[in-house]
């Protein structure tokens, strides 16, 4: 599988709306930025699910995951190179015509970027600005990239559809995830049944570059973000 590109800014508003998103390999952590565990639920009525039940650690078996204080305090997670997040596209929430999922699950190397909306804006602060049982709305995109394709894939849940493959002109009916503080150094991030998510394909030619909805569908999950260190999230 070709290794995961991911962005450290992604998340941020100063994304605009047009511009070329580099989907990089999230960098290692770095003074700014808060390691974490991502543990999924991997309930059976889940379609994003862990590869194997176990969680994901920052600079565990290539993972990325941390709260990146200097980005809007955006969560970035990559299941980095030796990890994968499943997949399953098999509740279209449209007429099954616009529904076009070329597959009906995956098992793909992966990650999320993620932060919250208070107000229909990102917060300075993001999760580390939340308070103890403080419960918002959540952008969240999930990039997918695969071997057998050239362009990228996304599991967008962004209501307000302003950045980068989240932000399409025209078509999606995205809604937003949701997500708790639960602890000082704890977070839940989730969706529901009721929840939609866009597929979107991402392509870029030397012409253009190319958002097209592929479907939208039920995709609920959920996952816990526990600090490494309980020092760093007082």
């Amino acid at each position: 599988m070709r290794q995961l590109f991911l962005t450290a800014i992604a998340i941020a508003a100063a994304l605009v709306a047009g511009g070329r998103v580099t989907d990089l390999a999230a960098a290692p952590a770095s003074p700014r930025t808060i390691p974490v565990i991502i543990t999924f639920a991997d309930l059976p009525s889940d379609k994003i699910q862990s590869d194997s039940g176990q969680p994901y650690q920052d600079r565990v078996n290539d993972v990325n995951a941390y709260i990146d204080a200097s980005n809007h305090g955006a969560l970035i997670f990559s299941s980095g190179r030796s990890r994968t997040i499943q997949f399953l596209f098999d509740d279209c929430l449209l007429a099954p015509a616009d529904c076009n999922a070329p597959w009906p699950s995956l098992n793909e190397q992966s990650g999320f970027l993620a932060n919250v909306l208070r107000g229909g804006v990102v917060p300075g602060g993001g999760l580390m600005a939340m308070t103890v049982n403080e419960e918002l709305a959540a952008w969240a995109k999930i990039n997918i990239p695969l071997d057998s394709d050239p362009a990228f894939w996304n599991v967008c849940f962004d209501s307000r559809k302003v950045v980068g493959p989240c932000g399409i002109a025209s078509g999606g009916t995205s809604t937003d995830a949701r997500i708790r503080r639960d602890a000082p150094g704890q977070w839940t991030i989730w969706a529901t049944s009721t929840e939609r998510a866009d597929l979107i394909r991402d392509s870029d030619t030397r012409k253009n570059r190319t958002f097209t909805v592929m479907g939208t569908y039920s995709m609920p999950f959920s996952f816990t973000v526990q600090c490494v260190n309980s020092a760093d999230c007082p």
